[in-house]
Parts: C-alpha cells; structure tokens; sequence
C-alpha cells in the first residue's frame, strides 16, 4: 500500500508541473514536455502517456497550424491593380495638397 501512496504523490507532482508548464507557455509541445518529464524526474514518458495524463487534469489539446494567406492569386493581384490606379488618379487630382489617405478600400 505504501508504493502505491508513492506512485500517486509522484503522479500528482507530475501533473502540477505538467499544467504550471502550460500555464508558462501555451504552446509548447508534447515532445517538450516530455523531455522536461524526463529531466526532473528521471521517467521517460511518452506523448500519448503525457496526452492522457493531461485529460485526467481536464486539459485539451488542439493542434494548432498556420494557414499561410493567399498573396499573389489572380484575384489579389487585379485588387492590388486597382488600388494602386486608383492612388494615382487621386494623387494626381490632389497634387499641391498634403493630405492624409486612410483606408481607402476595404473588403
């Protein structure tokens, strides 16, 4: 009974440094997080075994990926087209006058 008692407070221990982990920085990595297991504790757990520990202690996990803009497709291209054509017959109209452009197009 009394490893048993060990194992828990060990396993409690793990899990208050697995969430003050994530409460430091949101978005680091099971990997990580594993390899910091590993150097306080000296237990090699692996990432599911990490995953399931933090579901006991009601954290999700999202993976999370940056979805990169579409910069240069034919529709972006003709809409910067036509702000710049547009600037320009401004520019032109207000030649001798300083003025301040601010969002002049918007989607």
């Amino acid at each position: 009974m009394g490893c048993r008692g060990k194992k828990e407070r060990r396993k409690k221990r793990i899990q208050n440094d697995l969430r003050n982990l994530l409460y430091e920085d949101c978005i680091i990595s099971l990997k990580t997080l594993s390899i910091t297991i590993y150097d306080e504790f000296s237990i090699q757990f692996g990432q599911t075994t990490i995953f399931r520990c933090l579901d006991d202690i009601h954290f999700s996990l999202k993976s999370v990926r940056a979805i990169p803009e579409k910069r240069n497709v034919e529709h972006t291209i003709l809409v910067r087209k036509a702000y710049a054509e547009s600037f320009t017959l401004i520019e032109e109209q207000f030649a001798s006058r300083n003025i301040i452009l601010s969002k002049l197009f918007h989607e």
